[in-house]
C-alpha cells in the first residue's frame, strides 16, 4: 500500500512558475477534481482504494508525459509572450483529467462529477482569462486529461479481466477469484 501511495504522489506534477509572476487561484483549483476523487476512495464503502490510486496513477503517467512532449515539440508562444510552453494547458489537463476520473467512478452520482467539471471548466477559463493560454490551448488540455483517464480505465478492464491487477497492487490471488470487476 505504501509503494502505491508512494508511487500515486510522484505522478502529481508540481506547478512552475516560469510562466507567471505570482500564484492565481486555478493554480490550487487544478488539482480539486483529483483531491475529491482521491478522497473519495478513501471514505466511500466499498472501499476500492487500491484500484482508485491504480487508476490515478495510470492517468498521470498517461497525462503528464503528453502534456509535457507537446509542450516541448509544438513551442507555441503564450498570449502573455513569456515563453513558448502555451500549448496545451497542463492545467486543464490536470483538471478534466479528475473530472473524468469522477465521472468514471461515479456515472450515476451525476451532482459529483457535474461540479468536478465545472471546477476543471473554471480553471480552464481563468488560464485563458489570465493570458496563460488561448482557447486551443485549454481545449487541447482537456482532451489530453480525458483521454488519460478513459485510457488507464481500458487499461485497469483489461488487467482485471486477465487477473493481472490482483497482483500488481497486492491482492491475493484467493480473495480476487471473488471480486467482481467494479468498472463494469
Amino acid at each position: 500500500m505504501k509503494k502505491i501511495l508512494f508511487i500515486a504522489l510522484l505522478s502529481v506534477p508540481i506547478t512552475s512558475l516560469n510562466a507567471q509572476e505570482k500564484l492565481k487561484t486555478a493554480d490550487f483549483l487544478q488539482y480539486t477534481p483529483s483531491a475529491f476523487f482521491l478522497t473519495q476512495s478513501v471514505l466511500q464503502k466499498p472501499k476500492n482504494l487500491k484500484k482508485d490510486f491504480f487508476l490515478f496513477g495510470a492517468s498521470s503517467l498517461i497525462m503528464i508525459p503528453t502534456v509535457t512532449l507537446l509542450k516541448e515539440k509544438t513551442n507555441v508562444l503564450r498570449p502573455n509572450k513569456v515563453d513558448f510552453r502555451s500549448f496545451p494547458s497542463g492545467h486543464s489537463a490536470i483538471s478534466f483529467m479528475g473530472a473524468e476520473l469522477m465521472r468514471i467512478k461515479n456515472p450515476k452520482k451525476s451532482l459529483l462529477w457535474i461540479g468536478a467539471y465545472g471546477v476543471a471548466c473554471y480553471v480552464s477559463a481563468q488560464r485563458v482569462a489570465d493570458k496563460q493560454h488561448r482557447l486551443l490551448d485549454v481545449i487541447g488540455g482537456a482532451v489530453i486529461g480525458i483521454v488519460s483517464a478513459q485510457l488507464s480505465k481500458r487499461i485497469c478492464e483489461k488487467l482485471l479481466s486477465k487477473k493481472v491487477i490482483y497482483w500488481i497492487i497486492g491482492i491475493s490471488s484467493s480473495v480476487s477469484s471473488g471480486i467482481s470487476n467494479p468498472l463494469k
